[in-house]
């Protein structure tokens, strides 16, 4: 049996009928021919009786010589051809190993610092496909060569490894902001001195520090500023917080979500290019 195409394959199975007593001088073999329509062929079946694998779908006969050194032994030749039936197949392990694939993209929609998530997905894909592998090989016989059955289960685990892959590559990118992060901020100026003594920056960084001593020492410095109001160099109000903005600049968490956008498109349009090649190469 030629299994490279299994299970989209063809077995052929020839049947050889011979005298090994009697040579063509004495013995011929002959198929019946068919004289009329009401006549049955040479090679008849019951059409009734189906196999649960195979569909039988063409059987041929020819009449031929074997030499011997006895003389020639006339031989009678039939061919059956039987074509595999893939319903089982392709409710059994094409549509789920496919719907694996599909399932291993839903981590390019979901958020960069979801990795709890995402590293489950793409690691329990890779295990179903793996498992439905080892699952397959317990029903085909140990054949040397890479069957049909193989190579699709084989660009299955490549497509979804590759998902996960791609959700370590995001987190790497993801993570390099928080190696350097950077700060910005909001206005054009932070500080206005009071006679060079204390500024809003300093309040600020004392009331962070030591709250009471900083209230203390902020309601002295207000008493001696109400009491110059006519002092155009002293600060007339102390506001009670300073417009800070302390969110960090993150310029590769904006690569990670282009990476990931862009593989929205791009494993699917892959996926689909390789299912038209390989229905494509092994149907045809």
């Amino acid at each position: 049996m030629d299994l490279n195409y299994f299970p989209m394959d063809r077995q052929h199975c020839p049947l050889e009928i011979r005298s090994y007593a009697y040579n063509d001088n004495n013995l011929v073999l002959s198929w019946r021919k068919k004289k009329n329509k009401r006549d049955p062929d040479a090679l008849d079946y019951n059409k009734q009786i189906q196999m649960p694998q195979f569909k039988l779908t063409n059987i041929t006969a020819t009449e031929d010589l074997f030499p011997l050194r006895m003389g020639n032994f006339t031989t009678l030749r039939a061919r059956f051809t039987l074509e595999r039936v893939m319903g089982f197949y392709i409710v059994h392990t094409f549509l789920p190993s496919f719907l694996l694939v599909v399932v291993s993209w839903i981590t390019f929609w979901l958020h960069v610092e979801a990795t709890a998530a995402r590293a489950s997905l793409g690691i329990t894909t890779v295990l179903t496909v793996t498992t439905q592998i080892s699952s397959s090989r317990f029903t085909l016989p140990e054949v040397s060569y890479p069957t049909a059955l193989d190579v699709w289960f084989s660009g299955c685990l490549v497509f979804v490894f590759s998902a996960l892959l791609e959700f370590a590559l995001v987190n790497y990118v993801h993570l390099m902001d928080g190696r350097a992060p950077t700060m910005r901020r909001s206005g054009t100026s932070m500080t206005y001195t009071v006679s060079g003594e204390l500024s809003e920056m300093d309040v600020y960084r004392s009331c962070q520090n030591d709250n009471h001593s900083s209230q203390t020492q902020l309601n002295k410095r207000t008493r001696e500023s109400n009491s110059c109001d006519d002092q155009p160099n002293h600060i007339q109000h102390y506001p009670h917080y300073v417009d800070f903005d302390r969110r960090p600049v993150r310029p590769y968490a904006k690569y990670a979500k282009k990476i990931d956008k862009f593989c929205r498109v791009l494993f699917p349009f892959l996926f689909l290019i390789c299912n038209i090649i390989f229905w494509l190469a092994y149907l045809y």
